[in-house]
């Protein structure tokens, strides 16, 4: 049986996916003009992210801020594919996951299975889901739109049986 805090956050989850499916099609019909551009610290709004979505894996998360650096977008998207990513990571694997911030990019870095051959072709495509996963297939379709539109490069690869799934930041 599922404790409070598990459900709770199962509740923020499912939350997120229904945000992120809506944010898909909205994102593709706005406008840089539109939107509340901040400069956020990423580190800062990386730790956020931790303490309030997932405070139950803390002990399965760590924090590499080699460099700190600023990031010039909507604080929700920002805070979005954070989320995501790492919910991915934690999600699939096991073992710790580790965040790390440099150079204008951020890595969320995973012990699990990865991406099938297939599924790596339609990278960031809606509906994409490996047959090891009970995803809906939005997730990294969201992170994909948000990076579109403010031009970062997501990427991913797998080495050393780890998956690496990268934005980098700069322009």
């Amino acid at each position: 049986q599922a404790s409070p805090e598990k459900l709770r956050q199962l509740c923020r989850s499912m939350a997120q996916y229904i945000y992120d499916y809506l944010q898909i099609a909205s994102i593709r019909n706005q406008y840089r003009e539109k939107l509340k551009i901040e400069a956020l610290d990423i580190a800062g709004a990386t730790e956020n992210i931790i303490e309030s979505m997932f405070s139950t894996d803390r002990n399965r998360i760590r924090l590499e801020v080699i460099e700190n650096f600023k990031v010039f977008c909507e604080r929700a998207h920002l805070e979005s594919i954070i989320a995501n990513l790492l919910s991915n990571g934690l999600k699939y694997s096991e073992k710790e996951v580790v965040i790390q911030l440099k150079a204008e990019s951020l890595d969320i870095i995973d012990s699990g299975p990865g991406l099938s051959q297939e599924s790596e072709k339609r990278f960031g495509e809606a509906f994409n889901r490996s047959e090891r996963s009970d995803s809906t297939g939005l997730g990294l379709a969201f992170v994909k739109s948000i990076c579109d539109l403010y031009a970062w490069k997501l990427s991913y690869h797998r080495s050393q049986e780890q998956s690496h799934f990268s934005i980098n930041f700069e322009d």
